[in-house]
């Protein structure tokens, strides 16, 4: 049972989620011992960070007087968030299926290099005193957390099960991943009792999901049988671009990283060989129900990704269900005609 624990890329989540939080605590120490030095910090960075509690008087009282504190200043989170991005990523992969997840671990260093060049390009984009000492804390977790996620595995189970259960699960874990972000990686402990609703929601959510996903399912369809090998092959391709599309939205190649993930979504279709004609339906519908909710206004532009992703799976999930049942109604008529016995008209006989 442990062994399986320590293999299981949720566990690692939750510890470095853990690991920010303790980090948090020893950063509010920090902060309230050093205000000008946090607030030098707090104006090179944009709106949105440093949002603080101050720490309760046991916790000043019990860490020592060290300049080791200053560490929490940005160098521990800049080791902490590409582990912590790319298990929550490959948790996702691991509830799609084992095929899925052991492909998309396959290509584990080429994502995390993309996703560490990218990290060390914002960080010289929003330079502090500590851009250096970031980067290269930065390219050390680059080497350590592919080499330490090679231990995972995945769970031997074929497929994801329901696939809106999987939507439901990925959707869930997406809210709580960017509260996470948040609060924990954008310093803003200050955020979580606000939080705290929606994380309890999103935690049920959670819940609900995972036990439906272990009923399992029914063979589905033609039409969301290709939408779920369409979505698994994107899994697959998307995990080394993702973070350099994202970043792209806010570095003001919107365009470019519209295209690249447009691509993907193309290479994901041709893959899985969908692209009949209610498959293109299905498609169509999603990305009008993904462009309107990108356009929502939001304060970080992961909220609206996310919500363009779930806005896409679910139109295209209804149309790829409704073309199903409509295939499955027009068979059994077929059948029921085909069943009836034959009569001969009048002129026949």
């Amino acid at each position: 049972m442990a062994a399986r624990l320590l293999r299981h890329p949720g566990f690692w989540l939750l510890v470095a989620v853990l690991a920010g939080l303790v980090n948090q605590m020893f950063f509010s120490v920090y902060a309230a011992r050093e205000p000008q030095r946090v607030a030098a910090l707090a104006s090179a960075l944009p709106p949105g960070w440093f949002d603080l509690v101050a720490p309760p008087a046991w916790l000043d009282r019990l860490v020592p007087r060290s300049p080791l504190l200053a560490l929490a200043a940005l160098r521990v989170q800049a080791g902490i968030e590409l582990p912590f991005t790319m298990l929550a990523y490959l948790v996702v992969c691991r509830w799609f299926g084992a095929d899925v997840f052991g492909r998309a671990l396959r290509s584990r260093w080429l994502a995390s290099a993309a996703w560490t060049a990218t990290f060390c390009l914002v960080e010289m984009w929003l330079p502090t005193p500590y851009t250096a000492q970031d980067v290269a804390v930065r390219i050390v977790s680059g080497l350590i957390a592919p080499a330490l996620l090679g231990a995972l595995r995945p769970d031997g189970r074929r497929g994801a099960g329901s696939f809106g259960s999987f939507a439901l699960s990925a959707a869930a874990l997406g809210g709580l991943v960017l509260v996470v972000y948040d609060v924990v990686l954008l310093y803003n402990l200050g955020h979580a009792r606000a939080a705290a609703p929606a994380v309890g929601a999103l935690a049920v959510v959670l819940g609900f999901a995972r036990a439906w996903a272990a009923r399992g399912s029914a063979r589905p369809g033609p039409a969301v049988g290709a939408l779920v090998a369409a979505f698994g092959e994107f899994l697959v391709l998307f995990f080394v671009p993702a973070l350099p599309i994202r970043y792209g939205f806010v570095v003001g190649h919107g365009a470019l990283a519209a295209a690249l993930g447009l691509g993907v979504v193309a290479a994901s279709v041709w893959r899985a060989e969908a692209y009949r004609a209610a498959h293109l339906v299905a498609a169509g519908a999603g990305f009008v129900v993904g462009f309107v909710c990108l356009c929502a206004p939001a304060r970080y532009v992961e909220v609206r990704l996310l919500l363009a992703a779930a806005g896409f799976l679910g139109a295209a999930w209804s149309v790829c269900r409704i073309s199903d049942s409509r295939q499955r109604s027009t068979g059994a008529e077929s059948g029921a005609e085909s069943s009836r016995p034959a009569t001969l008209s009048s002129r026949d006989r």
